[in-house]
């Protein structure tokens, strides 16, 4: 499956996290991220790698399911059920320390 645009806003709200704290983590500029998520840009390979792995994600993974599996698959990571049981919320920092 190609990269759809799609996912990176699915997976971004998910987490509540806004295009500048995305862009931020990723190191790019949040226009660039914009660009990517509106899908009037794509990833580079370096970009696709690091977007997978913010999310906890494999690249393919990231590529291979569409959006709503995308969003399934990272909220049945037990990781994910963990933390959202413990605190009745997530950040993506909480999930990303537990993560990466």
């Amino acid at each position: 499956m190609p990269f759809c645009p799609t996912k990176l806003r699915r997976l971004r709200e998910l987490f509540g996290y806004s295009h500048a704290a995305v862009a931020y983590s990723l190191s790019i500029a949040q226009s660039t991220y914009c660009r990517l998520e509106t899908g009037k840009s794509k990833p580079d390979p370096d970009q696709l790698e690091a977007v997978a792995r913010f999310y906890g994600l494999s690249v393919g993974e990231f590529l291979e399911h569409d959006s709503n599996q995308l969003v399934e698959l990272v909220v049945s990571r037990p990781i994910f059920v963990k933390l959202r049981k413990a605190g009745g919320g997530v950040t993506l920092s909480d999930f990303h320390e537990a993560v990466l």
